[in-house]
């Protein structure tokens, strides 16, 4: 134990699935549930392994007391480069009747597509809500959020409008 495992009030704990056995908490967020992530892309090609990555989902899953969240992107910025991603397979196996989705990225039919972002544009998004760009580089816009707590964030400028 260290001093951080001892802190008083709300706090968030990141740690591996590995260290999470034989633990349980109210919210557990599992991200990177796509394809070449989790599983792993070298788990692809053996099956003993698929089924270590398999086994290392139920125990992701069996951490949560009360909250299970599973997130997935459709699209990961790798070296500066944005690939498409699949979801997890492990994903598709999960009972459809205790899924609830949510699409995060998309502001429904009214969506005004950013074709120019330049630093000082006012925009949105739909999960930090009102923010100023600070920069661009490419697909990626540095956004500084009104919202106390968020501050800045790097986004793909798709997930990102125009106020």
């Amino acid at each position: 134990m260290t001093d951080t495992d001892k802190s008083d009030g709300d706090v968030v704990r990141l740690m591996t699935i590995h260290a999470s056995k034989g633990l349980e908490f109210e919210y557990v967020f599992v991200i990177g549930c796509e394809e070449g992530t989790f599983p792993g892309m070298n788990s692809a090609l053996d099956l003993d392994e698929m089924e270590e990555e398999r086994r290392l989902m139920y125990v992701a899953i069996t951490r949560a007391k009360d909250h299970l969240f599973l997130s997935h992107v459709n699209s990961r910025m790798i070296w500066w480069k944005t690939t498409a991603t699949a979801p997890s397979r492990f994903l598709e196996e999960l009972p459809k009747d205790l899924i609830k989705n949510y699409d995060l990225g998309s502001t429904g039919g009214n969506r005004r597509r950013v074709s120019e972002l330049e630093p000082g544009t006012r925009v949105k998004n739909k999960l930090f809500w009102p923010g100023i760009v600070k920069e661009v580089w490419g697909d990626v816009a540095l956004v500084l959020f009104d919202k106390r707590g968020i501050g800045m964030r790097k986004l793909d400028r798709r997930l990102v409008e125009k106020m």
